[in-house]
């Protein structure tokens, strides 16, 4: 059971990370008066297309792909990155067998993993969304849910 439900995990993350290269997203500083943020938290103009909360959401495959850390590589960077559209790439839900190298609950309540592929000695990061930036319109918001909390029960 532990095994399906983190495979589950890993391919839901993979389907939130895929929306953006590494590094693209940027957030937005929450602040409080009563307690101070421990970090960035919820937002930054790719964060709806991230966590599929966008309104081209319904546009992205459901049914998972099986590809590898070295396709994924060898694909070319889009020239412009915009908040409102998908690419190709984006639009899919991809799965991966890798091993999760490690993993860290960052300061914002998301889950970043380190991701290796034995085969070609390649690592990717992919990410969970914090569930508390996931909006009621985000789609698959229960599996995205329910895949991050199999993972840290696991």
């Amino acid at each position: 059971m532990k095994r399906v439900a983190l495979a589950a995990a890993v391919a839901l993350t993979l389907a939130v990370a895929a929306v953006a290269p590494a590094g693209a997203h940027q957030v937005t500083p929450a602040t409080t008066a009563a307690t101070p943020a421990p970090g960035a938290w919820c937002g930054g103009s790719l964060w709806r297309l991230m966590t599929l909360s966008d309104t081209n959401a319904k546009t992205v495959k459901w049914g998972s792909v099986q590809t590898g850390i070295p396709n994924i590589a060898a694909l070319k960077a889009p020239t412009r990155i915009l908040a409102t559209q998908r690419t190709a790439f984006e639009k899919q839900m991809w799965s991966l067998t890798v091993v999760i190298e490690r993993y860290r609950v960052q300061s914002n309540g998301e889950i970043a993993l380190e991701l290796f592929d034995v085969p070609s000695s390649s690592y990717m990061n992919a990410y969970m969304p914090n569930p508390q930036c996931l909006s009621a319109k985000t789609r698959g918001r229960a599996q995205i849910v329910a895949a991050r909390n199999a993972f840290t029960a696991a």
